[in-house]
């Protein structure tokens, strides 16, 4: 080989993506002048020993390289290998999600993988969906690095924000990046918010007198969208029922499907050895619903009886003649029948 002559120098392999740029210069010393390839991928091209271009192909593709000057040559191949990223999710899409307005909502969880993915890759959730990749921390947007273009199968947790609102919401979750073509995965769920409703706010004109239960009066309770049962309590001196027989200080109502139909509630004063005023609430609550209250009043009473006297003496008569009359008033108060 003649001194002066040009010697390849850079390396005689190299790796290239789909959809992403590639740049290659062929190392030569010392100056070239001309230089030239055959077997170039498609979508590169050759300018003054610079490969550029996106190539378009897969495979393997052995080039051909020569630099000249006007005291000789040099050859090389190289092997120019053209890879394609790809990301893959394990699913298309996530439906049947689930929330309570303004709390946080039921997880559904899917994994993504890849292969020779050329950097990190960017997951980013729609609006009133949030993700996380370990199912404590939920965000809007996450990076995934993969480790030597390899992404093995990484669980990725989606749910709906807490922003979201009342009713149906949907979206789809993007991922991008990696030089990969994006994929998404579609998102669907409902925001829903249960209610309990009362048929009154409340009760009241309840009496009785001591140590006997009042007459009844009674409401009905019904609900939508319930996560779980209701619960009632009675306050101090009330007792509810759902028979109007068989009362007690608490109640459970369980709904079907989360709605509950509307449920007849008793209520009475309980047995009381105290007379006066009576108020208190009951109190519904359970199922994620807003609690309800529905106050009570009434009365006790101690029926009495009172004279104007407390005693009449000195009656005095003779032998065979009657005395003369004294009298004194009776009056009473509560009372349930006649005096006799």
């Amino acid at each position: 080989k003649n001194a002066g002559a040009p010697t390849i120098t850079s390396a005689s392999t190299a790796t290239a993506y789909l959809r992403s740029a590639f740049v290659f210069s062929v190392g030569v010393t010392p100056a070239v002048t001309s230089y030239g390839m055959s077997g170039l991928p498609p979508g590169l091209t050759n300018s003054g020993g610079t490969i550029t271009g996106t190539p378009t192909a897969t495979g393997t593709y052995n080039v051909f390289v020569t630099a000249s000057n006007s005291l000789g040559s040099d050859s090389q191949t190289l092997v120019l290998t053209v890879l394609d990223p790809v990301l893959t999710l394990s699913t298309n899409s996530l439906i049947g999600l689930s929330s309570i307005l303004g709390k946080e909502g039921s997880i559904r969880t899917y994994t993504i993988s890849g292969t020779n993915l050329t950097n990190s890759v960017t997951v980013t959730a729609p609006t009133y969906f949030a993700i996380s990749d370990d199912s404590v921390t939920f965000v809007n947007t996450l990076t995934v690095v993969p480790l030597g273009g390899a992404l093995s199968a990484k669980t990725l947790y989606v749910r709906l924000a807490t922003n979201a609102p009342l009713g149906a919401n949907s979206g789809a979750v993007t991922h991008s990046g990696g030089g990969a073509l994006g994929q998404n995965l579609a998102v669907g769920g409902a925001v829903i918010q249960p209610q309990l409703m009362l048929s009154t706010s409340s009760l009241g004109g309840f009496s009785t007198r001591v140590g006997v239960v009042s007459s009844s009066q009674s409401y009905t309770v019904s609900g939508t969208e319930l996560t779980g049962g209701i619960t009632l309590t009675a306050p101090a001196g009330f007792e509810i029922s759902t028979d109007d027989s068989n009362f007690t200080d608490n109640l459970l109502f369980l709904p079907s499907g989360g709605a509950l139909s509307a449920q007849r509630v008793y209520v009475r004063i309980s047995v009381s050895n105290v007379a006066g005023s009576l108020s208190g609430s009951i109190l519904h609550e359970g199922g994620d619903a807003a609690s309800q209250s529905l106050s009570l009043s009434g009365l006790i009473v101690q029926p009495s009886l009172s004279t104007s006297v407390g005693s009449l003496i000195s009656f005095n008569a003779d032998a065979g003649s009657v005395s003369s009359v004294q009298s004194f008033a009776l009056s009473g108060s509560h009372l349930t029948g006649p005096i006799t």
